[in-house]
């Protein structure tokens, strides 16, 4: 399909990427399977399966602003942005006070805003 074998040249030269690809028992079975269907464009999308049947309303069940893709999923959708965010930031936690056991351990440094909102009256 047109929509699949996007990006194939990318993913080729990938030793390190492609990895779990000869060695199985890296990831679960079940993990394995979804990482194939992810890679070759055929996770249960609304998209990858209104090609199946042109009836199913292609828009994102969660924020319904965009066709529900996997680059909307992982990049755009407004929903999936804070749980991108929560698990970044726990795996950088996880890791720092693994790290801190035998190292020194640094962060960016962050500001926070407080924002204020001022409405005017006409």
């Amino acid at each position: 399909m047109r929509s699949q074998g996007h990006g194939d040249k990318d993913f080729s030269g990938e030793k390190v990427g492609n990895v779990w690809l000869k060695e199985y028992n890296l990831l679960k079975p079940s993990r394995f399977i979804d990482a194939l269907r992810l890679r070759t464009n055929t996770f249960g999308t609304k998209t990858v399966l209104s090609r199946a049947d042109k009836v199913i309303h292609v828009a994102c069940r969660r924020c319904h602003a965009h066709p529900e893709t996997l680059g909307h999923i992982l990049r755009l959708c407004q929903y999936t942005k804070g749980l991108r965010i929560r698990r970044h930031d726990m795996v950088k936690s996880h890791l720092a006070n693994k790290l801190s056991r035998n190292s020194e351990v640094f962060f960016e440094p962050t500001i926070k805003l407080e924002v204020i909102c001022i409405s005017r009256a006409s």
